[in-house]
């Protein structure tokens, strides 16, 4: 598990597999999300790379 960072803009693709994120449930491969101003949240998964 990993803690997506409180940032003003936040984009998270799922490359390869699958996780999932507090507040949105299951991403799949493929998915993406944009988070704005949304407060920090808990992404968990097989293997996760936030920059």
């Amino acid at each position: 598990m990993v803690q997506v960072p409180d940032a003003r803009f936040v984009h998270l693709y799922i490359a390869k597999g699958q996780a999932f994120l507090e507040g949105a449930g299951r991403l799949d491969q493929g998915d993406a999300v944009r988070l704005t101003a949304a407060g920090a949240r808990s992404l968990t998964g097989d293997a996760l790379i936030i920059f």
